[in-house]
């Protein structure tokens, strides 16, 4: 018969190391082809989920309101495992930082629900003081540094820092008995940790407070 006198006659050591590189080849061929159909594999974008996204750009401080987002479907893959996939969960919630137009609203970036459009800026373990500020019409924002001093002593014999490096979170203005945002100099809300907060109000019970602007980039301070 063939096939046995095929396997029965004695291999040439070529013959053997083509065999030896055939199968070589073979296997090399076998795992490319698993390893591009495992990258293919992973590159799958998974079923369409819905996220928030908004529709305009959202300035910090701002409370999001339902003409700023709308429900988007995007792949399971991209979508943001914090990112809120209602509206109701977002509506009326304060964003902690600027958000860009089409950006998928997640929780880091939006303040726990309830709580005033102030308390919603105030990140855990910080407070929100109000100081009035003596600044003219428009010297400060939202976002700025500023340090607070205090003169004392009769006819204002010495002055001292009290805290600095301090973040402006609104520029407030009176109106009637109650307080809004504005855009003049009016009073401050700035973020402070408790014991900088209790500083700051003995220095306005005690002397004549200033209000003094860091430059831009200048490190915290407090």
């Amino acid at each position: 018969m063939l096939f046995p006198k095929l396997f029965a006659r004695k291999w040439s050591p070529s013959s053997r190391r083509m065999v030896l590189f055939a199968g070589v080849c073979g296997l090399a061929s076998f795992l490319m082809v698993q390893s591009y159909a495992a990258r293919v594999a992973s590159r799958d974008p998974g079923d369409p989920v819905s996220v928030v996204m908004t529709t305009r750009a959202i300035a910090r401080g701002a409370v999001l309101a339902d003409e700023d987002l709308t429900l988007a479907q995007i792949p399971a893959r991209y979508a943001p495992p914090d990112a809120f996939t209602s509206l109701a969960e977002t509506r009326s919630r304060i964003a902690l930082s600027a958000v860009a137009s089409g950006e998928v609203v997640t929780v880091p970036r939006v303040s726990s629900p309830g709580g005033g459009p102030l308390s919603g800026l105030v990140s855990p373990g910080m407070r929100a003081i109000v100081v009035p500020s003596g600044l003219p019409p428009g010297a400060v924002q939202a976002g700025d540094r500023v340090a607070v001093l205090v003169t004392r002593g009769e006819g204002g014999t010495y002055s001292e820092t009290v805290a600095e490096g301090l973040e402006v979170l609104q520029v407030m203005a009176a109106t009637g008995s109650s307080y809004s945002a504005a855009t003049d100099g009016g009073t401050l809300a700035l973020l402070v940790d408790p014991y900088v907060a209790e500083d700051i109000a003995a220095a306005v019970i005690g002397g004549a407070v200033t209000i003094v602007v860091e430059p831009p980039g200048e490190s915290a301070g407090g």
